[in-house]
């Protein structure tokens, strides 16, 4: 009795001759290819379509696999003749997967296509995203506009397909985080320009100051020589040689004694004004490598849990692969193996999951 698949019918006592005979297996492969040529061409664009292509495909692996069962047992039974078998075997299995993936083609074409346009619209809200977590590497006017194009933003389904809504939640986040955010930065600037003015005053007044004193350091020191030469000439008419000498002397070292004085003070303020100025700079500079490490700190955080993130998807990606190649090794079609593994890693089948 005759076994067959969809495609092509072979009997027990007839396997030996078709795989021993030169060119025996051209009659079965031209069944089988009359098929494929009847096969009406799929329409990629639906899911029907989409699901008749695999279907056909499905049916030449498993008519390869129907035939390829015959020529093991011709082969495990006929040893003498394994050149003949082997040949007619790697025809078969040549031409049906070269007709294979002929019939599959424009569905893989279109699954390729759909990978990378997904690829795209996942890419575009990946950025968005990222706005979303930190925008504070946006100057205000990038703020303003980013902010004006995200509360203008309308779905479009013909140019957004099913990440239409996903556009719309993000761009309503990024306008939620952003309208927060920038009256933040408006006030920040102010702040900065007030302080900024408040620093200039200050050093207007300081520069005043010192001039101030300096003019009355001078004008003392005129009057107090003034007085100096009055005294020195009344005590000069007063006293005699000596007393006049003798008060000249101690007059000289006290105005010694007040400069040397004068110069200390003056020494004094300079330095406590360095001792300032040093610790400002110290200041200021810790806060910049301060402000430098975090951010340098954070960018690392990021990039790192991005690198996760990706490897992960990857390594998701390769688990489903094997899956569905283990499925349809098995005899389940493409699609429905696809659907099955979704299925499961979404744990909407009961008992049964994943190991990642």
């Amino acid at each position: 009795m005759a076994e067959s698949t969809e495609l092509v019918a072979l009997d027990k006592k007839d396997a030996m001759a078709v795989f021993t005979s030169e060119n025996g297996m051209q009659p079965l492969l031209a069944e089988i290819r009359k098929h494929i040529d009847a096969f009406p061409a799929g329409d990629v664009s639906t899911k029907e379509g989409r699901a008749a292509i695999a279907s056909m495909a499905h049916k030449v692996s498993r008519s390869k696999t129907f035939l390829e069962s015959f020529g093991k047992a011709c082969a495990d039974e006929a040893k003498e003749i394994p050149k003949k078998i082997d040949r007619n075997r790697k025809l078969m299995k040549d031409t049906l997967d070269a007709w294979r993936d002929e019939v599959r083609k424009p569905l893989t074409e279109w699954e390729e296509a759909d990978e990378e346009r997904v690829k795209a619209h996942v890419a575009a809200i990946e950025i968005l995203r990222r706005m979303v977590d930190d925008c504070s590497w946006m100057t205000l006017p990038e703020m303003r506009s980013t902010l004006a194009a995200a509360e203008a933003f309308k779905p479009n389904l013909e140019t957004q397909q099913e990440f239409a809504v996903e556009y719309e939640h993000m761009n309503a986040r990024l306008a939620n985080v952003l309208r927060k955010v920038i009256p933040e930065r408006e006030q920040a600037e102010r702040d900065a320009a007030e302080l900024a003015e408040l620093r200039r005053q200050k050093e207007e007044r300081d520069a005043q100051e010192a001039a101030e004193n300096a003019a009355r350091e001078v004008e003392e020191r005129r009057r107090l020589e003034a007085d100096a030469a009055a005294k020195a000439e009344a005590d000069r008419q007063a006293a005699v040689a000596r007393e006049a000498t003798e008060a000249a002397e101690r007059r000289l070292a006290q105005m010694v004694q007040e400069a040397a004085n004068q110069r200390v003070r003056e020494e004094e303020k300079r330095e406590r004004l360095r001792r300032e100025k040093e610790e400002a700079e110290r200041r200021a500079a810790e806060t910049e490598a301060r402000v430098k490490r975090e951010a340098q700190e954070a960018k690392e955080r990021e990039e790192a849990e991005a690198a996760k993130r990706e490897a992960n998807k990857r390594h998701v990606a390769k688990v489903h692969k094997a899956a569905v190649d283990a499925l349809c090794g098995n005899g389940l079609d493409v699609t429905s193996a696809v659907i099955a593994i979704d299925l499961i890693a979404a744990g909407k089948v009961p008992s049964v999951s994943i190991s990642y």
